[in-house]
């Protein structure tokens, strides 16, 4: 059969194809279009009537996540060139499950960094907080770490242990050294 790679397929809450969570690009001329018609009517209501703003989970179909900046966050987060073992998204080869992992790292990294990262950013110049559900399919993330990039960790119907708040901030507290490093 024909192998098809793409940003997951359709959402299942909505129509359409969604913002690519892993390009900043894509994020910010998302969030700019949105906020553009909200600002206007709504900027003096931020932070006092308004005060967060939700983001729900993605839900995608499992199929191969692709990004355009998947190659450099690879080689940046692993130390190897992803072109070298483009086996993985034909499923096959010796090193498929570590060449996976490596690929979940380098997701999460665009993921938190170029969507709840940058979604947080957004939302604080205006006064408001990020409530997001970071839990969703066919995407990989760190909850942990998406909890640490946003300001406030919502859960959807899963039980998440009471540790996971304060996990999240201790590793908001790495993410925030790292930043400025």
């Amino acid at each position: 059969g024909f192998f098809r790679v793409g940003l997951g397929g359709k959402l299942d809450k909505a129509s359409g194809f969604p913002a690519d969570p892993g390009s900043a690009t894509a994020m910010r001329f998302h969030l700019d279009y949105i906020f553009h018609r909200l600002d206007a009517v709504l900027t003096n209501y931020y932070g006092n009537t308004i005060t967060d703003i939700a983001s729900d989970s993605w839900e995608y179909d499992n199929r191969p996540y692709w990004t355009p900046g998947i190659f450099d966050e690879f080689q940046r987060v692993n130390g190897y060139d992803l072109r070298k073992a483009m086996h993985v998204w034909l499923g096959y080869g010796p090193d498929l499950e570590q060449i996976r992992e490596d690929l979940a790292r380098a997701e999460n990294s665009l993921v938190c960094t170029n969507s709840f990262d940058l979604i947080t950013r957004y939302a604080n110049q205006r006064g408001l907080q990020h409530r997001p559900q970071a839990r969703g399919r066919g995407l990989h993330r760190d909850l942990f770490d998406a909890f640490a990039c946003s300001d406030i960790p919502e859960a959807e119907q899963e039980v998440f242990p009471a540790e996971a708040v304060w996990v999240a901030h201790v590793r908001s507290e790495e993410h925030t050294s790292e930043l400025q490093s």
